[in-house]
């Protein structure tokens, strides 16, 4: 390992989020959603992570985990549903070269066949391996040995600057904790935003609040922004980094100007630029011809054999995939990629004469579910920088912050479309948001007039929180505004919002004096048995977290 000293400091960051969709299935959405997630990507990261560590080199990886994600990984019949899934793959591999070794033109195929079959049952006996099957766990036993490093994330992955009442961001983030150190045994230093969706003031019932009064209430020293949000820096209008290119501007170290109680949240700024190198859909490495096509698959198959090869215009016009071919391809896109960031690096150093931090930031799932070779690529970067004389991975606790850190005034932004908040709120989306808002003022009107000593008021009510806290999520608006699996979203968050209805309804009957019907009492279980999350939180959390 590389030791020199005086480095540009790295974090490499992955946001690990899927939606609630267990107990949802909606073919190709679903648990088999979030399976393909699992064998796609975590495994193959959690395997690298091993690899690298038996190689000498600290992976050096940050994570953050959605709270939302974490409470489907660990549910009881997760892992059954994950090893029926693989052998379902497993099944799929063996029809296919069946079906291949009948058709001469076809068998140039065989090899892909016959890796996903091995792919399947590798990763299916490293599930059985882990203890309980238990995914969770094996990213904890990571970060207790030093490996890695692991922040949260909004509870159910609400977009924070659209939510209605100060009570919704209170549990968004105060609850994100506590289900943090019931899963990892330690409370979160850092807070991965959802979407980076940030507002330096926000409008409650009771008036204006910080957003980092919140995040500071919790211990939580850190945050990560986007490079798209506005920054002013409070300096002499002729200090260097007034200067500096935008390309440059996200490496200054820099920490909000708001503080609370004499406290201020550093800010991890995601430098797009760099970032977009690797997951620009147009122009990032995964576009590469060479590499695995995330969209076609065989006509009669749930596996694919195709390899990008052109515009993805003309999925007819595909060649078959060479997998020796996508992992050269992955590792010469590794090694360009150090080098432009270790130009970004001296680029910087040059202008200000002190060391920068770069942080890359990146949905897990782009490494292994959207791109295939994401893992073998993750490796190689790691392992080039492990070798740079300019560049150090670092996790976020370790950033040496320096004297000059900068404090800024920031802009409600996110990382999304231009930086703003429409990619959540459009008028594809509306409709949604004002049914939201409507859901979070029914719900405090009501949660004050529970009497808690009757089982029946405080079980209703702690399951309409639940619904509430789930149609909350900004998967369901982005989905909407990308037209991506849009029907599914829209299914989703009405079947979210009528449960939370009705259980207003079944509350509002109790407190008038009268009982449920055998009926009623029969939709409760149901709905209570379907979205069967977050057992540990309930509307005691909604009340302590009221400002």
């Amino acid at each position: 390992m590389n030791t020199t000293m005086n480095k540009t400091q790295v974090i490499l960051h992955l946001h690990t989020h899927m939606p609630y969709v267990k107990n949802h299935d909606m073919w190709p959405h679903g648990t088999v959603w979030l399976s393909e997630v699992v064998f796609e990507s975590y495994l193959p990261i959690l395997e690298i992570i091993q690899h690298l560590q038996l190689e000498g080199i600290r992976p050096s990886i940050s994570f953050d985990f959605s709270p939302v994600l974490l409470e489907q990984l660990a549910h009881s019949n997760a892992f059954m549903i994950f090893v029926e899934y693989a052998k379902n793959q497993i099944e799929q591999s063996e029809k296919d070269l069946h079906k291949f070794s009948k058709i001469p033109e076809a068998v140039h195929n065989i090899p892909m066949g016959e890796y996903w079959k091995s792919f399947y049952e590798q990763r299916l006996q490293t599930l059985h391996e882990m203890n309980d099957g238990s995914i969770i766990e094996q990213f904890r036993i990571a970060e207790q040995e030093g490996l890695i490093e692991i922040m949260t994330c909004g509870l159910t992955h609400a977009y924070v600057p659209l939510l209605h009442l100060e009570q919704s961001t209170r549990m968004q983030i105060a609850s994100s904790v506590m289900i943090h150190e019931l899963y990892f045994a330690h409370k979160p230093q850092a807070l991965f935003l959802p979407e980076c969706g940030y507002a330096p003031t926000l409008k409650g019932e009771n008036g204006e609040y910080y957003l980092e009064d919140i995040i500071l209430e919790q211990s939580i020293n850190m945050i990560v922004l986007d490079q798209q949000h506005s920054m002013k820096y409070l300096v002499s209008e002729y200090h260097a980094v007034n200067t500096l290119p935008e390309s440059l501007r996200p490496l200054c170290q820099v920490k909000l100007q708001k503080t609370y109680k004499d406290q201020s949240l550093k800010v991890l700024v995601r430098h797009k630029i760099a970032s977009d190198k690797v997951w620009s859909e147009k122009s990032g490495y995964p576009c590469h011809s060479t590499y695995l096509d995330f969209h076609k698959r065989e006509f009669d198959s749930t596996l694919r054999y195709w390899k990008v090869t052109n515009h993805p215009e003309y999925p007819q016009e595909k060649y078959p995939y060479m997998k020796a071919d996508a992992k050269k391809q992955a590792h010469l896109d590794a090694k360009e990629y150090v080098e432009y960031l270790e130009k970004l690096a001296m680029s910087y150093t040059e202008q200000v004469n002190e060391n920068g931090v770069i942080c890359l930031a990146f949905d897990t799932e782009l490494f292994g579910h959207w791109w295939f070779e994401g893992p073998e690529f993750l490796a190689n970067l790691i392992r080039e920088m492990d070798q740079s004389d300019i560049l150090s991975l670092k996790l976020p606790s370790e950033i040496l912050w320096n004297d000059s850190i900068h404090s800024v005034q920031c802009s409600a932004g996110s990382w999304g479309m231009n930086g703003t908040d429409e990619t959540w709120s459009n008028e594809s989306t509306m409709w949604l948001l004002d049914k939201m808002h409507d859901a979070e003022q029914h719900f405090e009107d009501r949660v004050n007039g529970i009497d808690i000593n009757t089982q029946l008021q405080k079980r209703i009510m702690d399951q309409a929180l639940r619904e509430l806290l789930l149609l909350q999520a900004s998967d369901w608006p982005f989905l909407i505004t990308k037209n991506q699996a849009s029907d599914y979203a829209k299914e989703r968050f009405m079947q979210h919002h009528e449960c939370f209805t009705t259980l207003i309804t079944f509350f509002d009957i109790i407190k008038s004096g009268k009982q449920l019907t055998d009926d009623q009492k029969t939709v409760l279980a149901e709905i209570e048995q379907v979205d069967d999350i977050f057992q540990t939180i309930d509307i005691h959390q909604w009340r302590n977290h009221s400002a």
